[in-house]
């Protein structure tokens, strides 16, 4: 769909990837089709290579919704809850993001990756 998409448009300046597994069928379509570069791609979620993509150049940014932050404040949350009874945070929406990856901090979010906490 993604190369179809491409052949039928060439206006088309960006995309956004609802996740990796959409990323790397859609920068493939792009370095076929001479359009790598050219136009803008984003997506949702981390892996090992749409971290790469993004320091590399390929991806323009990554939307990290941190999994890791949202189960880890989950059981710290709820354990607080069971031992006072209390709500933590007032009862009010604690974010655990989301961040966006950028080649600026690309390198960075990789290091915390491979450390297992990003």
């Amino acid at each position: 769909r993604i190369r179809g998409a491409l052949a039928r448009d060439e206006a088309v300046d960006g995309m956004l990837m609802l996740g990796p597994g959409g990323a790397a069928p859609a920068l493939a379509a792009l370095r076929e089709s001479g359009r790598l570069g050219r136009i803008a791609v984003g997506t949702f979620d981390l892996t090992p290579e749409v971290l790469a993509a993004v320091r590399d150049g390929p991806l323009l940014f990554a939307i990290d919704q941190q999994p890791y932050l949202q189960g880890y404040l989950a059981v710290v949350l709820l354990t607080k809850y069971l031992e006072t009874k209390a709500m933590p945070g007032g009862g009010q929406i604690i974010r655990t993001g989301p961040s966006f990856v950028t080649k600026e901090n690309a390198a960075d979010v990789i290091a915390l990756a491979k450390r297992g906490i990003r």
